[in-house]
């Protein structure tokens, strides 16, 4: 059970979360890469856990849960936290350009190499880089990257059919969305379509646990 303060690393694969305390849940998604400016610590140190907000920020969260609970609204409760971790940002910000590029572009796996020559790279070095930055492998990231885009289309009944899906997310064929989209949500497309009234990527499920993929 989830209680107090959580940071969620980056996630390779489905995860299965236990029942959650009743009342309000407030939370902050960071963009691909920023973990180390915000919480100094580098992201591959992250992925696939989950960590007490207390082992980066001490004694302040403490301070910063009291006045989110006192926060009047939404909007002042966003401020707060943004005050908070702007004031934690550590400079200068390191990110290598073929990374920023890569994370800036929303590029798909196979312009890697485009990216890699425009550096510079080689293969390995970039994903070297991409894993230091971001916590998983480029190729990873953009496999997730691509679950993402067919969750959106499926809860938002973009697409008539998975196979028009698949070839407009560029996957080979029907089966392989299925295979891809089963490995990070633990269901099939078609069961997931069912549950496309839930909050994305956490669909919900009487007596069972969530099934969730970030």
């Amino acid at each position: 059970m989830w209680s107090q303060s959580i940071v969620h690393g980056p996630q390779r694969r489905l995860y299965i979360v236990g029942p959650k305390p009743s009342g309000t849940a407030f939370g902050v998604s960071l963009r691909a890469g920023c973990a180390a400016a915000v919480l100094g610590v580098a992201s591959p140190e992250l992925t696939d856990r989950h960590v007490s907000l207390e082992t980066f920020l001490g004694r302040r969260v403490e301070e910063l849960r009291h006045r989110l609970i006192s926060a009047s609204t939404p909007t002042i409760a966003f401020r707060i936290i943004e005050t908070c971790l702007t004031a934690c940002i550590r400079t200068p910000l390191l990110m290598h350009p073929a990374i920023a590029g890569a994370l800036a572009s929303s590029a798909l796996p196979q312009r890697m190499s485009v990216l890699q020559r425009a550096e510079g790279c080689s293969p390995r070095h970039f994903i070297a880089l991409f894993n230091a930055s971001v916590g998983i492998t480029p190729k990873h990231y953009f496999r997730i990257q691509r679950f993402n885009e067919v969750a959106r289309c499926i809860a938002s009944n973009r697409a008539d059919s998975l196979a028009e899906l698949a070839a407009l997310t560029g996957y080979s064929d029907q089966a392989h969305l299925t295979r891809e989209f089963r490995e990070f949500a633990g269901v099939t497309p078609s069961r997931y379509r069912g549950q496309a009234a839930s909050p994305l990527h956490h669909p919900l499920e009487p007596h069972r646990p969530v099934e969730t993929l970030t």
